[in-house]
């Protein structure tokens, strides 16, 4: 004897410890009707749970030897222990069947008494024997409980043969179809079925189909038994056939990621390798943590946000806890909550991130920034060691304007539009065509397709057109393509058309994709356009986009439009020039805050010749304060590269290192019931290699109950930063502040002043302050000057 494998006891999986079942009644007539079920409570006990099983004694006509056969088959599958083992020549005496009694006294066997499941023999290897535990436990005769039949005893004879081989099969069809119940027909003239799906004894679906399939939906999780009759032509009724089946939901999300963003925050749930094919998650919010999360608590305090694989909240205070509650949903259930909280942010690095990302194009981002990325250096703080003159300083650096809209970019998403974009949908009637003829270089064609489907809680249809010619690469073709789509919470409606022709280098197309959705819980409505045309490298684009969303919290409407013309051309080397006009349209509206914003730039460049123009306006509204805001940039810029300054710099024989000029102007205003202010800031910059030229002024003023107040702040700047190849710097500065300030007890006026020149080691400085101070009993003046 050999290696030993022991199998001590049946898996729970594999357990059973009740039968139910039916057997052909002799009494009344050879009809199938069930006998007393068999149960032995020590074992549910020790299983925790009824675990049944049915059985279909079709040649017992005795209710008690139905029973005795149910107890026999419920022992032997009971007595789980299995022994395989390997044996030399010894073991060719037995045979599959056999009783015999093992001792293996090295692991404590001693007279256990087994049957022999399975006998394989092998010349060179010996015998492989499989053991199953018997004894003549398994074989005791159970009590018999007195069998009563029903009040209908003598049923008639004739009748209509019951369906066979009943099976219920899960499945999953577009989040509405659970399963289906599959059948065959014994009686040859059925006319159709009857199904009740019965919960806990009650009916509570009953379906009447002429096929032998049904499809089902619209079941909670639970346990369900599926009764089918077959109806013939004269209204007489079969018998059940009967099945038994459970409907699951799906396990909770494993984890849930929460990604911070800019003033939004975004819930990514995720939902492990046990969760079942075709699910989604629910997604509700919450600005406060609930006690719980369990349904009745997250329902009726939190927010439902909608379904889907993630979920972003967009408008939220930065810095400020939020939580999310998320369970996984399909067509059999919903699980438990699931709890996450996370934080929004506004930090200036992922604003310019997200500035980088969406405004036009990588490249064209970071052209732009580059053009007006002043150096805060340029604008220096007015010195104080000579005298402590308390006055705010220009401080306006060059980072980029923030124009944080959405930036079209149809040219690249809608290039290529069919039907492999459409939503997959499985349609259960379809009809196309296709009409062509063709020559070994020519082809002209149209294909039509037309799909509809109708479930008891969905519906959609779909018609796609197309029609194209072609003669070698020269092709033109029209694409018409619609779809609609409703379910008992979403309904959609969609619509593309393209044309398109193509003649060598030459390229046109015109793209439309109009969509709308609605749901229980928001509306959209979104309209996207691109022209384009091309010429080998020669290409013009206009491109569109429209979106308007409301929802129960917030209105939100946003255009963006985009019109560029690019030329490129091989000489003696590359040349390529653009010009384009950006134009960005945003508003929103909740029950606390009003917004509006809109955004324009203008961009011209001959290879490293720039011009832009960038002006971005916005108000905003919410209780007891208003804001005004305006931003204007103007920059002009040549890099090294240009043909007429490059013959200059090889006069000069030193590099050209940059030649820009900048305007760059930004207005504020606010109110709110505790105060109101205004803010302008100016920056003019002229810079050509290392000549530079700066002029920056700020002016502020401020007003409340006690005080008003107003300052103003200027810097006038002419500086070398180098003189050919010497490291000199000479620099001219000229700095201003003036304020005024009053309040009930005192009047403040204070003029600051300082010229300084500077040439490399020597330096002169004049500097003046001048201040004027009156109060109720007493007046003062003062003078003070430094050279």
């Amino acid at each position: 004897m050999n290696t030993v494998n022991i199998t001590p006891e049946l898996a729970l999986r594999d357990a059973t410890n009740a039968i139910y079942g039916t057997f052909v009644d002799a009494e009344q007539q050879y009809i199938k009707t069930d006998f007393e079920p068999v149960i032995v409570d020590e074992w549910v006990d020790e299983d925790g749970l009824e675990i049944k099983e049915n059985m279909d004694y079709r040649f017992v006509s005795s209710p008690y030897q139905a029973a005795r056969l149910a107890n026999l088959y419920l022992r032997k599958k009971r007595a789980g222990r299995r022994i395989q083992l390997k044996m030399n020549m010894d073991g060719y005496a037995y045979r599959p069947g056999d009783v015999v009694l093992l001792n293996l006294p090295q692991i404590g066997i001693q007279n256990f008494e087994c049957r022999v499941a399975e006998w394989k023999f092998h010349p060179q290897e010996g015998v492989d024997i499989l053991l199953e535990e018997d004894g003549a436990y398994i074989y005791e005769d159970i009590i018999g409980k007195p069998f009563v039949r029903p009040p209908f005893t003598v049923l008639p004879t004739g009748g209509v043969a019951p369906p066979l081989n009943l099976t219920f099969v899960a499945t999953n069809i577009g989040e509405v179809v659970q399963g289906y119940l599959s059948w065959q027909s014994a009686a040859a003239d059925v006319r159709y079925n009857t199904v009740n799906i019965l919960e806990n004894g009650k009916v509570i679906q009953s379906i009447q189909v002429p096929q032998d399939r049904v499809d089902l939906s619209g079941l909670v999780r639970g346990s369900y038994r599926a009764e089918v009759r077959s109806i013939n032509a004269a209204g007489a009724m079969s018998a059940p056939a009967i099945v038994d089946f459970d409907i699951q939901a799906p396990p909770k999300p494993v984890s849930v990621e929460m990604v911070g963003g800019m003033f939004s925050l975004t819930c990514i749930p995720h939902g492990g390798e046990t969760a079942q094919h075709g699910y989604t998650f629910e997604f509700w919010f919450s600005d406060k943590k609930l006690a719980s999360t369990n349904d009745t608590e997250v329902t009726t305090k939190a927010n439902r946000q909608g379904q889907g694989q993630f979920w972003t909240k967009e408008n939220l205070k930065a810095g400020t806890d939020y939580w999310f509650y998320v369970r996984t949903v399909n067509s059999y259930g919903k699980s438990q909550f699931v709890e996450a909280v996370g934080q929004a942010n506004a930090t200036t690095e992922e604003m310019m991130e997200e500035l980088k990302n969406n405004f036009l194009s990588t490249e064209a981002g970071q052209k732009l920034q580059d053009q007006i990325d002043f150096s805060k250096n340029e604008i220096e703080v007015i010195a104080r060691e000579q005298l402590e003159i308390k006055s705010d300083i220009v401080d306006i650096d060059g980072k980029t304007i923030e124009l944080d809209n959405k930036v079209l970019s149809l040219n690249t998403d809608l290039a290529i539009v069919n039907e492999t974009a459409l939503q997959n949908q499985i349609y259960a009637t379809k009809l196309s065509y296709e009409f062509k003829r063709e020559t070994v270089r020519t082809e002209g064609k149209i294909f039509r397709l037309e799909e509809v489907n109708a479930q008891q809680d969905a519906a959609a249809a779909r018609f796609q057109e197309q029609i194209s010619a072609r003669v070698d690469y020269n092709a033109s073709t029209i694409l018409r393509v619609e779809h609609a789509q409703v379910t008992l919470e979403e309904a959609t409606a969609e619509k593309i058309n393209q044309v398109t022709a193509e003649v060598d280098a030459a390229k046109g197309r015109i793209t439309t994709v109009e969509k709308t959705t609605a749901t229980l819980e928001k509306a959209q409505a979104e309209f996207k356009q691109s022209t384009i045309a091309e010429f080998g490298d020669i290409y013009g684009a206009i491109t569109r986009m429209e979106i308007a969303n409301t929802n129960k919290e917030i209105a939100q409407a946003e255009t963006a439009m985009q019109t560029i013309a690019s030329f490129s051309k091989m000489t003696d080397r590359l040349r390529t020039s653009e010009a384009s006009i950006l134009r960005n349209e945003k508003a929103i509206a909740t029950a606390d805050k009003a917004i509006a914003e809109t955004g324009v730039q203008l961009k011209a460049h001959i290879d490293d010749t720039e011009a832009n123009i960038t002006d971005i306006k916005k108000v905003q509204v919410e209780q007891n304060k208003a804001l005004a805001q305006t931003r204007e940039q103007l920059t002009a810029d040549i890099k090294a590269g240009d043909d007429k300054l490059k013959g200059d710099i090889d006069k000069q024989e030193r590099e050209l290192s940059d030649v820009s000029s900048v305007v760059d102007s930004q207005k504020t205003a606010i109110a709110n019931l505790e105060e109101t202010t205004t803010e302008t800031q100016e920056n003019q910059q002229s810079i050509y290699e290392e000549m530079h030229a700066n002029f920056a002024q700020v002016r502020k003023t401020q007003a409340d109950q006690a005080l008003s107040q107003a300052e103003s702040t200027s810097q006038t700047t002419a500086e070398v930063s180098k003189v050919r190849n010497d490291n000199r710097k000479i620099k001219a500065q000229v700095e201003r502040t003036e304020e005024a300030t009053a309040t009930l007890e005192k009047a403040q006026a204070k003029l600051s002043e300082k010229v300084s020149a500077l040439n490399e080691e020597t330096e002169a400085a004049f500097v003046r302050v001048t201040e004027s101070i009156a109060e109720k009993d007493k007046a003062q003046a003062a003078r003070f000057k430094s050279w």
